[in-house]
């Protein structure tokens, strides 16, 4: 920071602070090494735990993750007071700078006690589980500042502080955790529109830390109207999730929905249904930012009132669906809302057959990357790609499991607006789905950022082929389709809103496409 000031108006009788912040010159990483002391140690396994690589932009944040890599490394070996320190050699002419992690002993010191303090509703017990030691323990300076970060990132308190001090001995600590509960519940009455869909409404409570437990708790319901006037899409849903499942880092959690679609008269969805169930999933961190998920689903699916044109696509009555499946998620994103910077990458494996009235494979896989191009004109870039495979285990797959891909995912199409259909235009889906997308996003020029709105420019890429309903089917080979646009996004009260207007410059002739389309939401 260069210089701060501070400027009284006296007719507003309040000060302005004016923060001036020169960031200087951006470093590079030039030789990275360990050192170390203790036996036993291989220097060269403790640098392949570290995320700083020469040549690499130098970032403070990834040399505390290195810390913290190798000391826990280094502790799991026996060696329970190690200290990890490191050490910057900054060479002023080739901006780099070379980073050294010396591997100590360290001084013999246990925690005495940790004192929780100023939480007036959430339990102790679920502020202490977010430290990796506890009472007696060797203390350790890296692991308390890891447990800091894991606090704040919880989303439950205003400010966490943690201090030590001395404590009964001078090998003894006393540590003391200082936290200011914040309100975490949350009611939303928020509406939307969708070009496919209609007007849609919907209320939800959600509560983070459900009776200061940590756990998320969210209710919600909807209800749509259609372009036509008529009656449209409803939902109501519940969600429990347990973030420390068994008092391990083991999240466990179900979700019960009831989800109505109606009848349309534009062929994307010609009939009635109904889907009734629910699921009971589990997450197991692999480390900070990886997650091996576990889930069952289960649900009764009932489909009434077919046009007659699709009864030969489409068989009225019930059936249930039974899903087992596993995922496997990275995510480091900065911000689930308006992401700006990270990676989310997830892979999913569904399999129907554990019972039930379906039997199919279903292989999903995703990957989105968000960089701050220029941080003086925040300018965010985004690349995403998706795409899936299923596959029928006890003959052809039923229309209406099969993928189905539109504008949502390819922008400049309509919903289910590409890919194999029958001779009359209905949509059959395909087995067989991909799509990649290049975006910049960037503030409106002239309109205060504090409002929230923002630019884009896209191309979007993508294809759906090979449906199992191959009768009278046309187009059910693989044909790219392409499309570029322009959108205009606004961070609103209810949420993040855009509106896109896209042009198809490759499409096949039965393809149904939509210049404007307009959607809310971010989901991962």
């Amino acid at each position: 920071m260069v210089s701060a000031t501070a400027d009284f108006d006296r007719e507003l009788n309040s000060f302005f602070l004016t923060f001036t912040v020169d960031e200087g010159e951006r470093y590079k990483y030039g030789d990275v090494k360990v050192e170390t002391t203790l036996p036993d140690l291989n220097a060269d396994d403790l640098k392949a735990l570290t995320l700083t690589r020469s040549g690499d932009t130098y970032s403070a944040a990834e040399v505390d993750k290195s810390l913290e890599a190798i000391t826990t490394a280094v502790a799991a070996k026996g060696y329970a007071f190690v200290q990890v320190r490191p050490r910057g050699d900054r060479d002023y002419a080739n901006r780099t700078i070379a980073v050294t992690y010396f591997v100590d002993e360290g001084a013999r010191a246990y925690i005495e006690r940790i004192n929780i303090i100023g939480n007036d509703r959430t339990r102790d017990y679920v502020i202490r589980r977010e430290f990796d030691i506890g009472e007696g323990d060797a203390y350790n300076q890296v692991l308390i500042e890891k447990a800091e970060r894991r606090l704040k990132n919880l989303g439950y308190f205003r400010n966490v502080r943690i201090w030590s001090e001395q404590g009964s001995s001078v090998d003894k600590v006393i540590v003391n955790v200082q936290v200011d509960d914040k309100p975490t519940g949350e009611v939303s009455i928020g509406a939307g529109y969708s070009t496919s869909n209609g007007i849609l409404a919907e209320l939800s409570l959600t509560e983070k830390n459900f009776l200061g437990r940590g756990q998320y708790v969210r209710a919600s319901v909807s209800k749509g109207i259609t372009t036509d006037g008529k009656s449209g899409d409803s939902s109501y849903e519940l969600s429990f999730t347990e973030p420390y499942l068994f008092d391990r880092r083991l999240e466990g959690g179900f979700d019960v929905y009831r989800r109505n679609y109606s009848d349309g008269d534009d062929g994307v969805h010609p009939y009635d249904e109904t889907n009734t169930g629910g699921t009971i999933r589990f997450g197991v961190p692999i480390n900070d930012d990886t997650t091996l998920g576990l889930f069952y689903e289960g649900y009764q699916q009932e489909i009434s009132d077919v046009q007659s044109a699709y009864s030969s696509f489409v068989t009225p009555g019930d059936r249930f669906i039974s899903i087992v499946g596993a995922s496997l998620t990275y995510n480091t994103v900065d911000d689930y809302a308006f992401p700006r910077n990270g990676i989310y990458a997830q892979v999913k494996q569904e399999f129907a057959g554990v019972g039930g009235d379906a039997t199919f494979l279903r292989t999903t896989g995703r990957v989105e990357y968000y960089k701050e191009l220029v941080e003086d004109w925040d300018l965010i870039g985004h690349l995403g790609a998706k795409g899936g495979a299923m596959f029928g285990l006890d003959g052809d797959l039923e229309t209406i499991d099969q993928f189905q891909v539109g504008g949502s995912i390819i922008r400049g199409f309509e919903s289910n607006g590409i890919g194999p259909r029958d001779a009359s235009g209905y949509p059959l889906g395909g087995r067989y789905f991909f799509a990649a997308s290049a975006e910049t996003i960037f503030p409106v020029p002239f309109v205060p950022q504090e409002y929230g709105f923002w630019g884009s420019l896209f191309a979007d890429a993508g294809t759906l082929w090979s449906s199992d309903k191959t009768t009278a089917s046309v187009d059910n080979d693989l044909a790219l389709r392409a499309s570029v646009g322009a959108g205009l996004v606004w961070q609103s009260p209810f949420g993040l809103l855009r509106a896109d207007f896209a042009y198809p410059v490759m499409k096949e002739d039965t393809d149904r496409t939509q210049v404007f389309r307009f959607s809310g939401g971010t989901k991962f």
